[in-house]
């Protein structure tokens, strides 16, 4: 089948498979109905998400009639409906029922107080069974100078014989369950999340979820219902302003510790907490602990649950985008894209890269993408767009998205699709981006641009030849458990750059993980195998320790003749493990420089450049063309480059290409072939394409004959040319509306003032249930406007007053922009002037005044 002809359709496991919102009462036949939505805008899944303000009872016989529902309704359309695996997030504690369970299935911690002593009189304990751990230090309190450990139950009568220099502090480290009430769930058992370390939690979530939903819709699995998405797991949450020292804990982590290192953790709390002469390595030994155990007890098992099941399993985890904060709370990130079927992430927000602390948007896609070309999994799902407010419309949805592509990602789960924005869901993470949308008519188009660039962008593998080492266990060396913010990190900030300088110069690469090079990484002839992939180079960024494994492959890769780099400052350590053992292996390396030179970058680029042996140059100096990404994919039959530029502003870019064929311009939302104009000269193909805001290229290169390829097409333009201050036709396509979202409230015949519907709730709020109040609000109209309806969300709960006439409220409303939004017509329209409307009602906890 000729390319033209695989791209004459559109299928619907390459569109994108947006987070549905379920977040009000689930009826069948909405559902339904929104499907359809979805569908004639060439949306090709989704992902049924419990989500706050949910009424239907999660999990319940009627939770399970609207998914069916939704099954039956995607199976009949071509459609995918994947599982969401929770009442809202994060995954693992079953909407309760696990937590529910008791206190062995809570997530648990080791919480430092310091406690300030008298020399010579020992203190006296409060809740003494909780206390797992005390030390006896001096003023200092870290791992330096004396430091004895204490058996709690022989204070205060051991203090005595303790030293008079570590009788100044008490260090108590006391068992603390996880009680952290989930915003999103009016339920009392949101109160605790489950320990994700322990097999035994994530096997009674599956038996409380996964085996539910397999009971009732179990036939579908594999087919209409492909898989299954986690939402932000993890062994710890990270806390704003921790106020304390707190370290994951749990049964399993101190038996598969010791199991280990042959060392009780119990010893080593107070060098993890607080430092000492040993803690590199104890961070190391524990942050790698905590790593292997999340991914292995729970990642592997939900991944091996689906897969037995013919389900594919993805979603994403907790601050993945971040080493530093990864360490903190999930560990190492790749381990658990390993396991997946389907490696996804969450890139937040409205911008491509946050000029702040957590701008490793790029740091974060290359993890995922790389697991996927090393071990062969198809596809990198990737939610998006999640808090990019209402007016994040198709060009920004297109912008952002193709800048992913570019990456390796190729499944869009847009963030999100609100089944219903009534009251204070229109508020949770905007934008919704489904049929309440003014735009929605015309996105059919986005759709059938990201379904085309996802198949095309699956076929062959990504071409790339250098291997970027991942530090990321240096991080479990050097973190600080207490020290967030962690400002002023330089490991972080010196992988950013070295990742943004590759990518600058059109230099691809893939992370290599420690942990999965030592199981599946190997020296093959003056390369470095991993998985599926070959490298050529390796570069090793700043970082302080790597593994004996990885040391002992470095060394066989270097005098195999494979080249190999160093970014200053170089390892001084092997496990955590202070040695001179890498003095040898920089004789024999490349240095990068230090990555805070001026020359950093261009090092990289002259140095790096001819090692990746680059199929794809951008030419020239201008700026802009530091943001034009690459991602170039070969099959046996052709080579498929896809160019985007991050930049907004408008700029021409002269680009080379060095492969064989003739290029052609795929229109990836009709799916036609165009030639677009070139010139070649040694052997080297060059364009000069147009970037503009959202504009990308995708262009293949077929190993065929000129005459095989498409003839160009003649296009007449259809629209109408109008010069400058000319009258510009139009057609307002839905009913005009004015917003009415202040007013004046009264509470008990007393005015409070004007504001906002949002602040009027907070305002009446403190008055507790039952005062009479009223919301009034002004509409000026120039001519008498009939036909004019009040547009309300729950009109039946007040009593609607225009210019002190009572209006009836139907029986039935039609509702326009969301079924929330409710009709009801103005007797007599509005009369020239000013009009007043009034919103009458007696005040009780959960009533919302919505404009």
């Amino acid at each position: 089948m000729s390319l033209a002809d695989e791209l004459r359709t559109l299928r619907s496991e390459y569109m994108t498979a947006p987070f549905w919102f379920w977040n009000d009462v689930m009826d069948p036949q909405e559902v339904r109905r929104q499907i359809a939505e979805m569908s004639r805008q060439n949306i090709g899944g989704f992902f049924m998400h419990a989500r706050m303000g949910r009424v239907t009872p999660y999990m319940s016989q009627e939770w399970m009639t609207a998914v069916k529902a939704a099954v039956d309704e995607a199976r009949q359309r071509g459609m995918f409906a994947w599982i969401y695996d929770e009442d809202g997030w994060p995954s693992g504690f079953g909407g309760g029922a696990v937590n529910a369970l008791g206190e062995e299935y809570l997530q648990q911690y080791a919480t430092a107080e310091i406690i300030p002593c008298n020399g010579s009189v020992g203190p006296k304990l409060d809740r003494p069974k909780y206390i797992i751990a005390a030390y006896a230090t001096g003023k200092k309190v870290n791992g330096f100078g004396d430091c004895h450990r204490l058996d709690p139950n022989d204070l205060p009568g051991s203090w005595s014989r303790l030293p008079a220099t570590c009788r100044e502090r008490l260090v108590v480290f006391r068992r603390e369950l996880h009680n952290y009430r989930r915003h999103f769930s009016p339920e009392a058992w949101a109160d605790g999340y489950v320990d994700v370390l322990n097999p035994k939690v994530t096997r009674a979530f599956i038996g409380k979820i996964y085996e539910a939903y397999r009971r009732e819709i179990g036939k579908a699995f594999g087919g209409s219902v492909p898989g299954v998405f986690t939402d932000e797991p993890s062994y710890h949450e990270l806390g704003w302003s921790e106020p304390v020292v707190r370290l994951p804990m749990s049964p399993v982590l101190e038996r598969e510790f010791e199991k280990r290192y042959g060392a009780p953790l119990l010893d080593n709390l107070m060098t993890i907490a607080f430092g000492g002469p040993e803690a590199i390595r104890a961070r190391w030994c524990f942050y790698s602990c905590l790593a292997h155990l999340f991914s292995h007890n729970y990642t592997r098992i939900l991944a091996e649950w689906c897969q037995r099941h013919k389900m594919v399993f993805t979603g994403h985890y907790l601050l993945e985008e971040h080493p530093r904060c990864a360490t903190h709370v999930i560990g190492d990130p790749m381990l658990h894209y390993y396991y997946q079927q389907y490696p996804g992430i969450d890139h937040l927000g409205k911008d491509l890269d946050l000029k702040d602390f957590w701008s490793s948007a790029r740091v974060l896609v290359k993890q995922a993408s790389s697991i996927a070309h090393q071990f062969d999994k198809p596809r990198v799902m990737c939610e998006t767009f999640a808090g990019g407010g209402w007016h994040f419309g198709i060009r920004e949805q297109k912008w952002m998205a193709d800048w992913q592509y570019a990456m390796g990602l190729n499944l869009v789960c847009q963030h999100a699709f609100h089944y219903s924005l009534r009251g204070f869901r229109k508020r949770d993470y905007p934008p919704s981006l489904s049929f309440q949308q003014p735009w929605w008519p015309l996105s059919g188009d986005l759709g059938a641009h990201f379904a085309r660039l996802g198949y095309l962008l699956t076929r062959g593998r990504r071409v790339v030849n250098v291997l970027v080492m991942h530090p990321i266990e240096s991080f479990f060396a050097t973190h600080e458990p207490g020290g967030y913010p962690w400002p002023n990190d330089p490991m972080n900030e010196s992988l950013k750059k070295l990742v943004e300088y590759l990518l600058a110069h059109q230099i691809d690469f893939d992370f290599g993980n420690e942990a999965l090079l030592k199981r599946h990484g190997r020296v093959d002839g003056a390369g470095i195998r991993l998985g599926s992939a070959s490298y050529d180079a390796v570069i090793v960024p700043h970082s302080l320790t790597w593994r004996k494994s990885t040391l002992t492959m470095l060394r066989k890769f270097a005098a195999a003749g494979g080249r190999l780099y160093f970014v200053e400052p170089v390892p001084t350590h092997v496990e955590g493990q202070p040695t001179d053992a890498y003095g040898p292996l920089l004789e024999e390396a490349m240095s990068l420089g230090h990555w805070q030179a001026p020359e950093f970058r261009q090092c990289i680029a002259d140095l790096v450049g001819p090692a990746a042996r680059r199929a794809c140059r951008v030419l020239g100096n201008d700026p802009r063309n530091l943001d034009i990404m690459v991602m170039h994919r070969r099959t046996e039959e052709q080579d498929i480059f896809f160019l985007t530029s991050g930049a907004k502003t408008e700029h021409t870019a002269s680009i080379v290409f060095d492969v064989p064929g003739f290029p052609m311009q795929v229109d990836t939302v009709t799916g036609r072939l165009l030639p677009i104009p070139h010139t070649r000269e040694n052997g080297e193909c060059r364009i000069d394409p147009s970037f503009d805001f959202a504009k990308s290229y995708t262009i293949c290169f077929k190993r065929s004959r000129r005459a095989s390829l498409p003839t160009p097409e003649t296009q007449v333009s259809q629209n109408t040319l109008c010069r400058p201050g000319d009258p510009l036709p139009y057609q307002i396509d839905r009913d005009n509306a004015l917003i009415l979202n202040r007013g004046e409230l009264f509470i008990d015949g007393c005015s409070v003032g004007i504001m906002s519907t949002l602040d009027a709730e907070q305002a009446l709020a403190q008055h507790g249930n039952g005062p009479q109040a009223f919301m009034r609000f002004t509409a000026t109209s120039e001519t008498r406007v009939s036909g004019a309806e009040l547009l309300l969300e729950t009109p039946e709960n007040f009593e609607i007053k225009i210019d002190e006439r009572v209006v009836p409220v139907p029986a039935q409303p039609l509702w326009f922009v969301d079924p929330c939004m409710k009709r009801v017509p103005i007797p007599g329209g509005l009369k020239p002037g000013e009009n007043t409307i009034e919103l009458h009602f007696r005040w009780r906890q959960g009533l919302e005044i919505e404009p």
